[in-house]
């Protein structure tokens, strides 16, 4: 199948784009759907989204993210 890498500079800049991004994964599930993201909105929903067998997605961790957030949305 194809593998489509969504940004790979920049990042999911809105909540509104974030749904987007997920409807146009849920009609091509012959499609394999790959990024990596700080948004935090996406964090909140990681383990959900990359339960489907098309799509993985990375929360990208460098000198300025904020890890505390990642561990409590990991608790969550």
């Amino acid at each position: 199948s194809d593998l489509f890498r969504f940004h790979e500079s920049g990042d999911i800049f809105s909540r509104n784009y974030w749904e987007k991004i997920k409807r146009v994964m849920d009609v091509n599930t012959d499609i394999k759907f790959m990024f990596y993201t700080k948004s935090v909105f996406v964090l909140n929903e990681l383990n959900e989204v990359n339960s489907k067998n098309h799509i993985s997605i990375r929360y990208s961790l460098d000198g300025s993210t904020n890890i505390s957030l990642v561990k409590k949305c990991n608790d969550e």
